[in-house]
């Protein structure tokens, strides 16, 4: 016999994993037995951090009227994404939040829910768990659908999210709303007619995806600072404030424009500034003119890779190519032959503002946060790639570095990326390609002392295949005879799935194609409908 726990505080006891105890709600009563007598191995799905985890399942005689359930936990948490082949048996599937705690409890089969689910709940952190009700999948034409009892997941999280804020006579009617049966199937619903309001903190991109603050800026700019020999060519004090100053309003424009032509021509896979490319930038900016030449231009860039002598044995700073702190320091000594040379500014801080001001109308439109924005990060892209996260997860895995050191995370490379984008696509354009994987990859502080901006995680990787998609656009059989441009201005969510699907047949394992590969119908399509 199996003796009756205490009940555990979700947040903290998923710390200190131990094990759970749900009461079943019988006429508003929590009604606990002490003995439970049935035992069934389970796997627990931790959403927030992808890993699961193997245990136990404890339930009383089904024939008593007021029971509990008891989830144990036994094995050390794995990842999720180390999980290939089909879910089956018993699953645990929680979601946590600052509102609510949830977990779902059924069965599994090839991957598809099956039987009967039961949903329980904690409305705050001091309560139990309560058996809210359950919900069930059948399969109908040839697709797994949920048995409507009365309400579907996404009410269940938008609802249960205001519980612990409502007064009892509210609750009261809401328990009662949800507990209601109704007798029909209904199909999931698509996005498109779902009410929910979407925010980032519910996205696939939360847990990992780390913006670029100005705390973090600010790390950037000293670290590239304490490598460059500003304060050499700025020898008053004051000036050299001055200057830094000036750089500092501007960094992330900088950092933003080297990401960018830093992907143009790469030194083998490290990000850098080729003399060609810095002789297009000063092209496409307008530096330029009767006084400043291209031989201007040359002599500087050599000085400045001449500079850098501590770190010409780095392979992360290459001696002929500009990397992230050169590109600040070329900068200010291109501003003094330009302008303070030429008697156009009275000193180099001087200098420097016309130099950034004379670039700024091309150096602004280097921005990777604002597709982020503007195309990507929304609720269609994050409904798409939850969806299909399986299909790009096993791409990911069979395209990563295999020999990696010892606890080290797995990670793709450019080199690999390349041949994804070759096989999926057919064009072999390399600046694409550079730019894709570095755009999506995280900027680091410190770059000369970090791998880290040559290996891809996962996130990144989605990325890279939405701006793949954005760039690529493919086409479906209906939609052959539009033009080029109704493809580009096609939203991205749209041709996101459509990449993914292409990408699944061109780049899964060969076990994987026939469950993966498939051209299926568009979780969209509702909206093409509609278009």
């Amino acid at each position: 016999m199996f003796q009756q726990q205490e009940l555990y505080d979700l947040q903290k006891d998923f710390i200190i994993q131990t094990g759970y105890t749900f009461g079943r709600k019988l006429n508003g009563v929590i009604s606990k037995s002490q003995d439970i007598i049935q035992s069934l191995k389970v796997h627990v799905y931790f959403s927030w951090s992808n890993k699961y985890q193997e245990g136990k399942w404890f339930e009383n005689d089904l024939e008593k009227k007021s029971n509990c359930e008891q989830l144990v936990l036994l094995k050390a948490q794995s990842s999720m994404e180390g999980f290939f082949g089909k879910q089956f048996g018993l699953w645990v599937e929680c979601i946590r939040n600052k509102q609510h705690e949830v977990f779902f409890k059924g069965q599994y089969e090839n991957g598809q829910r099956i039987g009967k689910w039961k949903y329980f709940w904690k409305k705050n952190l001091n309560s139990p768990y309560e058996l809210i009700w359950g919900g069930s999948y059948v399969q109908e034409d040839g697709k797994w659908v949920q048995l409507n009892e009365g309400f579907n997941e996404d009410d269940i999280l938008r609802r249960l999210k205001d519980f612990n804020k409502t007064n009892k006579e509210e609750m009261k009617a809401l328990t009662s709303e949800f507990s209601k049966i109704l007798d029909h199937i209904q199909n999931p619903p698509v996005l498109e007619q779902q009410q929910g309001i979407w925010s980032f903190s519910v996205s696939i991109w939360f847990k990992d995806f780390q913006f670029e603050n100005e705390e973090f800026l600010r790390k950037c700019f000293e670290n590239d600072w304490s490598y460059s020999k500003i304060s050499n060519l700025v020898t008053n004090q004051d000036e050299l404030n001055e200057v830094k100053n000036l750089i500092w309003k501007d960094y992330k424009m900088i950092k933003e424009t080297y990401k960018w032509y830093s992907s143009k021509s790469p030194s083998g896979e490290v990000w850098s500034i080729s003399n060609n490319v810095i002789s297009d930038f000063a092209f496409e900016t307008g530096l330029f003119d009767k006084t400043f030449k291209l031989s201007d231009l040359d002599l500087k860039f050599i000085a400045t890779c001449a500079a850098s002598f501590e770190t010409e044995r780095n392979h992360r700073n290459p001696e002929r190519a500009l990397c992230r702190y050169q590109f600040m320091e070329f900068l200010v000594r291109v501003s003094m032959v330009k302008y303070l040379e030429h008697k156009l500014a009275n000193n180099i801080a001087e200098s420097v503002q016309l130099l950034l001001d004379q670039c700024r109308p091309i150096m602004q439109k280097f921005d990777a946060q604002k597709w982020r924005d503007e195309r990507y990060f929304n609720k269609q892209c994050d409904y798409c790639l939850k969806h299909y996260k399986p299909k790009l997860y096993s791409v990911y895995y069979k395209y990563c570095v295999k020999k990696v050191k010892s606890g080290q995370k797995k990670y793709m490379n450019l080199e690999n990326l390349r041949k994804i984008w070759v096989k999926t696509t057919k064009l072999d354009d390399n600046h694409e390609q550079n730019s894709t994987f570095n755009l999506s990859i995280a900027s680091q502080i410190d770059e000369l002392e970090s791998d880290r901006i040559f290996q891809m995680n996962f996130v990144e990787f989605m990325e890279a295949i939405a701006r793949m998609a954005d760039k690529v656009s493919l086409p479906v059989a209906q939609d052959i005879d539009k033009s080029e441009e109704q493809h580009q201005q096609q939203p991205l969510h749209i041709k996101l799935e459509r990449f993914i699907i292409k990408l699944a047949q061109s780049c899964a394992f060969k076990e994987h194609k026939l469950q993966f590969g498939n051209n299926e119908k568009s979780i969209f399509v509702f909206e093409h409908h509609n278009n």
